[in-house]
């Protein structure tokens, strides 16, 4: 009798533990399903209020026929499954299916960052994570005079930004990214999401519907005074950009050798490779003798805990 009660008492503390991890199996189920819908909703209002931007945009020469005449192109791209849309009056390729959709919020981050750096009486521009080209491909629209040096680790971007890039004069493409040495480095992307591969597997999936990622071999250069001489780089620009999905630092240190006016940087607060402003200007005041002026920054407010910042070297 007393095995039988123990059977019957484990068995019901079993079924217990049993309804238990049942449960909660589902509220975990539930709450990502909750979390997948309301990143869902949240990019469809994105969606509008780009498109509302960018047909309303006016901070730069652009004209109506091309704000408006570009929405139908957009939504016929994303819908067909198409890899290049006509984009302020040129082919655009690109990898990541809605890309059509962030291209329009471009112009408006240019105008923003232009009220103080000034690109028209600009020369030179410095472009590090430059995936796809889609900063440099506005750039050069809106200021076609700009000489522009791009660096995209992973090849198949860098395949991409090469095509975009070809459509222009004066805008240089190179297959390595930046560190503080030069290195093979392990990269990672989610397929189609390119604009997010990172020298992190966390990073490149932080924010994403489809999380399943690929590792690849990457190459990476220290601009020392060899490899500035090798690929024929400037040490003096105008404007450095710097998006690098946590990697920040590694490519400061990186720039020790070159001279700028203004930055734009995007600084990882809360991901992986993560640090603070103030490790930021302290870093550019070590390598460069000075500290920055903080003339701009915008939180993303996102999971991914991202300052924009925008910099000025006096």
């Amino acid at each position: 009798m007393c095995r039988t009660l123990a059977r019957d008492a484990k068995g019901f503390e079993g079924s217990k533990v049993r309804r238990f991890e049942g449960s909660k199996v589902r509220r975990l189920a539930g709450s990502k399903v909750q979390r997948r819908v309301t990143q869902i909703l949240s990019r469809v209002v994105t969606n509008f209020a780009l498109d509302y931007q960018f047909a309303t945009f006016g901070a730069l020469p652009l004209s109506a026929r091309a704000r408006w005449g570009y929405l139908p192109q957009k939504y016929l791209a994303i819908l067909s499954n198409q890899r290049s849309v006509m984009f302020l009056g040129k082919p655009f390729q690109y990898d990541n299916r809605l890309m059509p959709a962030l291209l329009e919020g471009y112009p408006t981050e240019l105008a923003d960052m232009d009220r103080y750096v000034d690109f028209g009486t600009a020369t030179r521009v410095l472009d590090v994570g430059a995936n796809v080209g889609q900063f440099g491909f506005v750039l050069k629209t809106f200021f076609p005079h700009l000489e522009i040096f791009s660096f995209e680790p992973n090849p198949d971007a860098h395949a991409l930004l090469v095509d975009n890039a070809a459509q222009f004069t004066g805008w240089r493409c190179f297959p390595f990214g930046l560190a503080r040495t030069t290195q093979s480095r392990d990269f990672f992307v989610v397929e189609g999401k390119s604009a997010q591969g990172s020298v992190y597997a966390e990073n490149a999936a932080v924010n994403l519907l489809q999380s399943e990622v690929t590792q690849l071999q990457v190459q990476l250069e220290y601009l020392s005074d060899a490899a500035l001489a090798a690929h024929h780089l400037p040490r003096d620009y105008d404007f450095v950009k710097i998006d690098v999905e946590g990697f920040e630092t590694d490519v400061l240190a990186s720039l020790d050798r070159i001279r700028w006016r203004f930055m734009y940087l995007e600084v990882s607060l809360a991901r992986q490779g993560q640090t603070t402003l103030e490790n930021v200007m302290k870093l550019i005041e070590q390598t460069s003798g000075q500290r920055p002026r903080l003339v701009h920054q915008q939180h993303s407010g996102d999971a991914a805990e991202v300052l924009h910042v925008i910099l000025a070297s006096h």
